[in-house]
């Protein structure tokens, strides 16, 4: 599940017994049925929640170049 006004997903995994799994902007997500791992900020690029905001400016000062 994704949510759009916070950056926060949340995996359900049927091997789990459907235990919720959370991640956040700094964190990965692996798929293993498609052997797929995605960054969560990648995830979100494109959105303008203020958890995005907050990241992206903190990015930008970490990066003066």
């Amino acid at each position: 599940m994704i949510s759009q006004d916070v950056t926060d997903e949340t995996v359900y995994r049927k091997r789990d017994d459907c235990r919720s799994v959370h991640h956040f902007i700094g964190e990965e997500i692996h798929f293993d049925s498609i052997d797929f791992t995605i960054a969560v900020e990648d995830i979100y690029q494109r959105v303008q929640n203020e958890d995005m905001q907050t990241y992206l400016a903190e990015q930008n000062a970490a990066d003066p170049g």
